[in-house]
This record gives C-alpha cells, structure tokens and sequence, in this order.
C-alpha cells in the first residue's frame, strides 16, 4: 500500500534526513525574513534621506513590517504545542494561517507593483533608484517564496508546523534505532551479532 506522500513509503534514514532538513530549513528562512526586515528598512532610510523620496521609503517599511509579521517568526502560533487543542480550534488555525500568509503574499505583489510604479514615474536620481529598486524586487520576491514555503508547511503539518516538524524528528530517529537493532540478533549467551 502506497500513501499519499512518497516519503513516508521511503526508509526511515531517508525520511530523518528529510525531517532534519526541513527543521533546517524552517530556521534558515526564518532568519532570512529577518534579515531581509532589515535590509528593507536600511532601504526605506536611503530612500527618505538620499532619495527624498517618502514614498518608496513607505513601500520599503511597509515590506519590513510584512516581513516580521511572517509566520516563520511567530512562537506562539507555529512553534506552539498544538496537540492538545480541539479539532475545531486546529481547523481554526489553519484557516487563519492560511489566510494570513495569503494576504500577506498579496501585500508583497501589492508592495512591488507600487515600487515598479514609483520607479517609473521617478527620473531625477536614475542610478541610485535603480540600485535600490532592484534590491526592493530580490528582497520582495524572495519574500514571497519564504512565503509559499510557509504555506507548505502548513499544508503538511498544520498551523503549529515547527512542532509537527520536531514529532517527526523525534518519530523518525526512534524509526532508526528500531531498524537498526532489528538487524541485530542474539546467540549464545545474549550476546548481539549482526546476520551474515
């Protein structure tokens, strides 16, 4: 019988990397939206003060405060134990998240789409702007994949991922010291050798 997800069909060596690299994952792109909060807002200060420019300085902030308020950066909901909450108040959460990350996605496209029109309307300081522009777009849209990333997560582990992600880790080594001490038999006086 084969399930929904081919790794859960996989060894259990295979499925503890892949639950290692998600954990892994998971923390890296949570530094990268705080990296990137800051990037935003080191943007939005050249732009109100060599650009003169307030607007994009607001686009700019308005990109940090998505980025904190990402999910990957939230204790209370995504790395909170879940398991003792009602089916309801899960569903609850999910619904939320999903929400959250959506309209956060949409403000992303909505923040680029107005950089892009304060670009093309802007022509006095070309070379600067375009410098910062351009970092506006990589930070927007690498935002908007640590996004999708989320919403994954979601998806597989529910709205408290980062604990489905550590019971995974946890279920997944206990997987491995059981197949590996199955290989393992007794003879004689109880001592363990491995099959031939």
């Amino acid at each position: 019988m084969f399930s929904r997800f081919p790794i859960e069909d996989a060894p259990s060596a295979i499925r503890s990397s892949s639950a290692k690299r998600t954990k892994l994952l998971v923390h890296i792109s949570a530094w990268a939206t705080r990296i990137l909060a800051l990037l935003s807002i080191i943007f939005a200060v050249v732009s109100f003060t060599m650009l003169h420019d307030v607007w994009f300085g607001a686009v700019m902030c308005v990109t940090a405060a998505f980025s904190i308020l990402s999910p990957l950066n939230f204790n209370a909901c995504c790395y909170s134990d879940c398991s003792g909450n009602t089916t309801f108040v899960k569903r609850c959460g999910l619904v939320s998240v999903f929400v959250w990350m959506f309209l956060t996605d949409m403000a992303y496209m909505l923040v680029f789409a107005t950089s892009w029109g304060i670009w093309l309307v802007s022509y006095d300081v070309k070379d600067l702007l375009n410098t910062v522009f351009a970092f506006a777009l990589i930070i927007n849209i690498v935002l908007t994949f640590f996004n999708l990333y989320s919403i994954c997560l979601v998806y597989k582990y529910g709205c408290c991922f980062m604990d489905g992600v550590d019971r995974e880790c946890r279920q997944q080594s206990v997987d491995v010291m059981d197949e590996n001490n199955s290989q393992l038999s007794t003879k004689g006086e109880g001592v363990p050798v491995v099959p031939e």
